[in-house]
């Protein structure tokens, strides 16, 4: 009887890749086969075998691996999508107090809230303000006075006395500059470099009032 030619998968070669790539395949036909002696099919087993043992221990590894970190790592939030806090959100530190009536207790009021409150309800562009709204964050050597817009951005503070000073640097380009009310820094680091409070919450209420009146 004669035999038809040899398959692709009963040929030397091919047996050799696919004791590389598919060991259990691969040692199935190099046994059905009669390419090698006896010695060399032990051999090539125990190789074959032997590498197919270390993928599946490397493999399983990278497993117990991923799933002790528990997955994918979350991202953090972008800053760009966190929301800013509202003014009621604000820490409270000193400023007036609110009384609850649920519970009979004053709330402690966020810096300026109460300042906020009058901006909110201003329809002329301009709100009192006054050291006790702000507590300690109060920027000023003076104990009150008025912030105004002047359309577009120049915001003002017209001290009890008359005089206007410019509190933004659009403000300060039309009106005096704020320097002789504005009050030094009171922290020790503040003190040592000579810096002045921080009057961007006055800003803050004068451009508030410009969008109000646009």
């Amino acid at each position: 009887m004669v035999e038809g030619p040899c398959p692709w998968y009963r040929k030397q070669g091919w047996v050799l890749v696919l004791l590389l790539f598919v060991p259990p395949v691969g040692i199935a036909l190099l046994w059905w086969g009669k390419h090698f002696t006896q010695r060399t099919r032990g051999v090539l087993t125990a190789a074959s075998a032997l590498l197919f043992l270390v993928v599946i221990s490397t493999s399983g590894k990278r497993s117990a691996r991923k799933n002790a970190d528990g997955g994918e790592p979350v991202s953090p939030a972008s800053p760009t999508t966190a929301s800013a806090p509202s003014h009621s959100q604000q820490p409270a530190v000193g400023g007036a107090g609110r009384g609850d009536p649920a519970t009979g207790k004053t709330a402690e009021v966020a810096p300026g809230e109460a300042a906020w409150e009058r901006a909110r309800r201003s329809r002329n562009g301009q709100v009192a303000v006054r050291h006790e709204d702000f507590g300690e964050e109060w920027p000023l050597t003076v104990e009150a006075g008025t912030i105004r817009c002047e359309p577009p951005s120049i915001v003002t503070f017209s001290a009890s006395d008359g005089r206007i000073f410019g509190v933004n640097g659009m403000g300060m380009a039309h009106h005096s500059q704020i320097d002789p009310i504005w009050a030094d820094d009171p922290s020790p680091t503040g003190r040592a470099a000579k810096l002045k409070k921080s009057i961007g919450p006055l800003i803050s209420l004068g451009l508030f009032l410009c969008k109000q009146v646009e």
